[in-house]
């Protein structure tokens, strides 16, 4: 999931980078002014970030889970392991 999150996340924010690039740049003089707010792209832009956030944070919630039940590792010393000269 986090890494369909991150995807989605991604291409919200380059979408809303391109749209926001668009708008000022619309706004210089001679050209005709773009309102975003008719623009589905807006809309979609903002969908995918938020989906994508909200899939990255399941997918972290996931991972914390499976570390968190999975059997007991013990750990072990390196310099137990270690061969000391």
């Amino acid at each position: 999931m986090g890494t369909v999150g991150l995807a989605s996340f991604t291409l919200g924010l380059f979408g809303l980078l391109w749209l926001t690039g668009w708008w000022i740049v619309s706004r210089f003089p001679g050209m005709e002014p773009v309102h975003l707010h008719q623009r589905p792209a807006l809309l979609y832009a903002i969908g995918l970030l938020l989906l994508g956030g909200q899939l990255m944070s399941i997918g972290f919630l996931a991972e914390l889970f499976i570390a968190y039940h999975t059997p007991d590792n013990h750990g072990y010393s390196i310099s137990e392991r270690t061969p000391r000269p």
